[in-house]
């Protein structure tokens, strides 16, 4: 029994010092990986940082063919701030300010959280001819 509260205290110890980001700081992260790989044009990387459900339902051709006309929208970029609400469930909301060349821009996302990780929680829309 002793081993077993030892395993436990452990456990709880390594995930505190490891220091498990909040739910705000992944989906700042997630943002800013998001933001550069549209920028880059990499729909691959995008792709993977979509929520399951849209990768379901979408394929990875028809996403990419969407990502070629963003490109250019997400070009010259960068994320000034990320302000998320609290989380409700599995689902955050965010409010996210962009740095554009032509001035700044705000934009209202979505996030799903699959395990311990978070996804942009994409529109159908984004998937081609869906």
């Amino acid at each position: 029994m002793r081993w077993l509260a030892a395993a436990l205290l452990a456990v709880l110890l390594g995930t505190w010092l490891l220091g498990v980001p909040s739910p705000e700081r992944a989906v700042a992260d997630v943002t800013r990986a998001y933001v550069a790989t549209l920028s880059r044009g990499d729909a691959a990387a995008a792709y993977r940082l979509t929520d399951l459900d849209f990768r379901a339902v979408c394929s990875e051709a028809r996403f990419a063919a969407t990502v070629r006309d963003r490109a250019s929208r997400y070009r010259a970029v960068r994320v000034r701030s990320v302000h998320a609400t609290p989380p409700r469930g599995l689902r955050v909301s965010a409010t996210v300010v962009l740095d554009t060349p032509v001035g700044e821009r705000v934009e209202r996302w979505e996030f799903a959280r699959e395990g311990s990780r978070w996804y942009v929680y994409e529109d159908l829309r984004w998937c081609g001819s869906y």
